[in-house]
């Protein structure tokens, strides 16, 4: 893995929200895959597993949501944790449309990867205290928050004028 340290790059770093908030979800996946190593879960499916162990079952769309991507995409991996027999799409009772998707046996046996974030997190925030860790998730929290209102907005009311960053 490279160093990505402030001090070991010439010029130095700009003090950028997002390319800390990059550097540290990529720190974050590489040390969430090298816990899933010997799981047979990818961690996209780990993700998906995460909502499932938590929830009878879901839609396909509340699982896109939950994990940010496209109803096709959501699908897509439900076929890959289907062909593992770690899930299974039923249609919804109320509405034969729609399908919901639930742990198998096999899927529920993940059960002990539910706390796998805590490791990740302990790993990550090793030099924090209690607060500090508290304080950090609750700032990114409301960043993620502030941002999605942003766009939200900003395609509800696009900006007049001519472009700011042509």
């Amino acid at each position: 893995m490279v160093n990505m340290c402030m001090a070991t790059i010439d010029p130095p770093y700009l003090p950028s929200l997002g390319r800390l908030v990059t550097f540290a979800s990529q720190v974050a996946a590489a040390i969430t895959e090298k816990m899933l190593e010997d799981t047979g879960v990818t961690r996209a499916q780990w993700v998906m597993l995460t909502a499932l162990l938590r929830e009878d079952s879901l839609t396909v769309n509340e699982l896109a949501r939950y994990l940010r991507v496209t109803d096709p995409a959501a699908s897509r991996l439900i076929d890959r944790m289907q062909s593992k027999g770690l899930v299974a799409r039923t249609p919804d009772p109320d509405d034969r449309r729609v399908v919901r998707v639930a742990l198998t046996p096999a899927g529920e046996s993940k059960r002990p990867l539910l706390g796998l974030f805590e490791d990740v997190n302990q790993t990550l925030m090793a030099d924090l205290s209690l607060q500090e860790r508290e304080t950090l998730l609750g700032l990114l929290e409301r960043v993620v928050a502030t941002g999605e209102a942003a766009l939200t907005e900003a395609v509800q009311t696009p900006a007049p004028g001519p472009p700011k960053y042509p």
